[in-house]
């Protein structure tokens, strides 16, 4: 069963899915960089992912994001 995940990591994971990396995210969102990697490697734990590809992956599949921007 995967864990709910919290607003934030759903935040990170749709700026990932945008094209951002950690550096635009961090802007992006207004959080330092090391939150983002703590909440994206949370989140990867969480969906049970390999890296933050699948991750985002997976929470399109699971409704939790939208896919990227075409």
């Amino acid at each position: 069963m995967i864990q709910q995940l919290t607003t934030s990591e759903i935040e990170v994971l749709q700026h990932a899915a945008n094209g951002l990396g950690l550096k635009g995210t961090a802007r992006a969102a207004g959080i330092p960089m090391h939150s983002v990697k703590d909440r994206r490697e949370s989140a990867r734990h969480k969906l049970g992912a390999a890296n933050v590809t699948q991750s985002v992956a997976r929470a399109v599949s699971l409704g939790y994001i939208a896919g990227g921007q075409a």
